[in-house]
């Protein structure tokens, strides 16, 4: 395997930093912005679709919400030492251990982005005791935020808050913000 190939950058500039304690808001936005990111990266599951490693910050159930997925994604399982005899199960195992390394360079970038999004003293309990958050998965990370900061009332409020947001007056002569933005930029 070729060790030219250049590790895509982390653009952290589009992860919204959360200055305050985590919310079920603030962790479902960093999900979605992370999510994006994600998308441009290389996975060698077809069933991914359009969606790269995205897989990786998204619970099964909610995974199986994304338009034109079907099936749950399984990671690449760690390529052992090479044991075969041709050529074309060699090329395989290259394979194989491409697809692993990606999705290795992935879950780290996730976390990196986590990390980014929400302050280090949200960790706490998973440092180890070099200060480092190491061993955890995105999903994990997630999963550790939502128990630590999120209460079933805070749900319920947060989810009231929204409906209000989305019960906002329709007016159907104004142009939606974000075309009439990008056509001012143009112009």
């Amino acid at each position: 395997m070729s060790s030219t190939t250049k590790e895509e950058e982390i653009d952290l500039t589009d992860i919204t930093r959360n200055n305050s304690q985590p919310t079920l808001i603030s962790i479902t936005k960093a999900r979605r912005e992370i999510s994006r990111q994600l998308q441009s990266r290389v996975c060698a599951d077809p069933e991914t679709k359009d969606h790269g490693q995205s897989y990786l910050v998204w619970e099964e159930a909610d995974w199986l919400k994304k338009r034109q997925v079907t099936a749950p994604i399984a990671p690449p399982p760690p390529m052992g030492i090479y044991s075969g005899t041709t050529h074309n199960a060699l090329e395989v195992h290259r394979t194989a251990i491409l697809a692993y390394k990606r999705y290795k360079e992935a879950q780290a970038a996730a976390k990196k982005m986590i990390m980014h999004a929400f302050k280090e003293h949200h960790f706490l309990e998973l440092q180890d005791e070099n200060g480092d958050v190491i061993g955890y998965t995105a999903l994990e990370l997630f999963a550790h935020l939502i128990d630590q900061y999120v209460q079933p009332e805070d749900v319920a409020d947060q989810v009231t808050e929204l409906h209000k947001q989305l019960e906002q007056a329709y007016d159907p002569t104004e142009e939606p913000k974000s075309i009439t933005r990008q056509y001012r930029m143009r112009n």
